[in-house]
Parts: structure tokens; sequence; C-alpha cells
């Protein structure tokens, strides 16, 4: 396989596949840690998968779930993939909603250069 072919190759698994994304390129911020890769737990898996079948869902949380770190990685992921739509964070405070686009930003600006492009 050629270099060409194998980015090729990943790129079509990065368009194709959030999990694949988030697991290979997405970094969080852990509070004691510091920026840690982004290992999905199953039913943050599973929460993709929804979130990719339909369009309209309601999640049932509770805190310290990683949930909002999941939806930051998916907003990075979405406007990755399409370059001409907003997306529109709405939270109970602008604190709340600040921090979701923080944690966006954080996962943007660690992203390798190539992928950063796509975005452009």
């Amino acid at each position: 396989m050629t270099s060409n072919e194998v980015v090729k190759e990943e790129l079509r698994k990065i368009l194709t596949n959030p999990q694949y994304f988030m697991k290979r390129y997405c970094v969080i911020q852990h509070p004691l840690r510091g920026k840690i890769p982004f290992d999905l737990y199953p039913f943050q898996e599973k929460v993709v998968e929804q979130l990719q079948k339909f369009d309209k869902n309601i999640i049932l949380k509770s805190r310290q779930l990683g949930l909002s770190t999941l939806l930051a990685a998916m907003i990075l992921w979405y406007a990755i993939l399409n370059k001409d739509k907003n997306i529109l964070v709405i939270a109970t405070k602008q604190k709340v909603a600040a921090n979701l686009v923080k944690k966006v930003k954080i996962m943007y600006d660690k992203l390798p250069a190539w992928i950063k492009s796509l975005a452009v």
C-alpha cells in the first residue's frame, strides 16, 4: 500500500466513523493527568451510534459521565465534515456553553495539521 493509499484509507475511517476519529485523534483535558487520549467507554460509543442513527435525541444523564466531552468531540467531527454548517450550543448558563466550546477548541488544537486542513 502506498503512502497516498494509507492517507486515503485513514481519511475514509475518519469521515465514516466518529468513534475511530475520537479514539485516534481527540485529546481531552483530565483534571489530574492533563491532556490525555479520549478513550470512549462502551456506553459513550452507544450514544455516538444513537446520535448518528437519529436526528433527534433525548439523553437522560447524570454528572461525571463524560457526555459533554463526548458531545464536544461529536461537534468537532461534525464541524470538520461540514464546512458550511452552523453549530449552536445552548445550555442553562453561558458558562456551561462556553465550557463546551472550550473543550472543542482544546480537541481542535491537538489535531494533526492535515486533519485541521479538512476544516478550512
